[in-house]
């Protein structure tokens, strides 16, 4: 497979040279060293070379930008490490700046670009975001949600909305019915990172929106309320239909005993004695390596519970080490959840 940072390879440097005007000179300085670089890197090492060969005047800049928007190859990865060097070379002048990045996003996404300019100027991005949030282009009203994001993913948090997430509300309120599930995911997602920070606003927020309804409320809160869905809130749980008690008639989870890499089977028959919706899920205790780990939490099933009737449900589960999460030898228990509450578990024995 194909790896991730090679998205910003000397390639599409050689391209974004080609639309932007510049020659070989900088191509050779965006290539020295990128491919022992990380994405996140090569995106500053290529804004770097940007900033040596068309200068960090934002005059000069906005030209070179304008005039290559006129052709479609500029667009994609390309423009990652362009708005960086639009938002540092723009960033005491919001108004203006704001408008570039809102020229570029159609072509590539400006949500990591526009976060120091909320950050250093609050007052002209809420007014600049009010106005993207009605913007024609799906692409603009997205920005305005997914740039505000308090815990965008590669990107710096804006940790006065991580503190105080209400200024953006109202952009959230707006945007949450948008005819475009883009944009929609996007106000999803945004509120999932306020409910990491401030859940009891998030659910607040999620109860109104059900209460006001909407064509596409189900599909925002489903994914909205996923990780308070996950750490079992039952407030949540309920506000996606998930209410009212599972019985556990049998468990079953083996081998008992595996090796790092190895793979267990969790076998369940659930039943209810009144119909009610299930979220079913499991829930892995790691061993560490001073004791064991807070548990992670497993997407797993929803099935329609009919009074008296049994169902049958078995999933598999590998102990395999992954980028974010290393399998150290030990016992681990594994955990069945339902709408929230423990049904019940069994202790695994993971061996190197």
């Amino acid at each position: 497979m194909p790896n991730f940072k090679d998205e910003l390879s000397p390639a599409v440097v050689e391209r974004l040279a080609t639309s932007l005007g510049l020659g070989a000179p900088f191509v050779r300085e965006a290539c020295d060293g990128l491919e022992r670089l990380e994405l996140k890197a090569r995106a500053a090492h290529i804004e770097g070379a940007l900033r040596d060969h068309l200068g960090g005047d934002l005059d000069q800049i906005e030209g070179a930008i304008d005039a290559a928007l006129v052709e479609t190859a500029f667009s994609g990865w390309m423009l990652w490490p362009v708005g960086d060097l639009v938002a540092a070379a723009g960033l005491d002048q919001p108004e203006r700046t704001f408008a570039l990045l809102a020229r570029i996003t159609p072509r590539w996404t400006m949500e990591g670009a526009v976060r120091p300019l909320i950050d250093r100027h609050p007052a002209v991005a809420m007014q600049t975001l009010t106005a993207w949030a009605r913007d024609p282009d799906e692409h603009v009203r997205r920005l305005a949600s997914e740039g505000s994001r308090p815990r965008l993913p590669w990107s710096p948090r804006l940790r006065a909305l991580m503190a105080d997430p209400t200024p953006v509300l109202p952009l959230l309120d707006h945007l949450r019915d948008d005819a475009s599930e883009y944009v929609r995911r996007s106000v999803a997602n945004h509120l999932n990172d306020i409910a990491k920070d401030h859940p009891e606003l998030a659910l607040a927020v999620a109860s109104r929106w059900r209460a006001e309804g909407g064509a596409h409320t189900d599909a925002v809160l489903r994914r909205a309320l996923r990780t308070l869905v996950k750490a079992g809130e039952s407030r949540a749980l309920a506000l996606l239909g998930f209410r009212g008690a599972v019985r556990l008639v049998t468990l079953a989870i083996g081998p008992t005993r595996v090796p790092i890499g190895g793979t267990v089977t969790i076998t369940a028959v659930v039943t209810a004695d009144e119909p009610l919706r299930a979220a079913i899920d499991y829930a892995v205790h790691h061993a560490g390596a001073r004791g064991r780990r807070a548990p992670k939490v497993f997407k797993w099933t929803a099935r329609d519970l009919v009074p008296g009737v049994e169902q049958r449900l078995e999933r598999r589960h590998a102990f395999r080490e992954v980028s974010i999460r290393r399998i150290y030898p030990g016992p681990h228990r594994v955990e069945v959840i339902t709408n929230g509450v423990v049904l019940g578990g069994a202790e695994i024995d993971v061996y190197s």
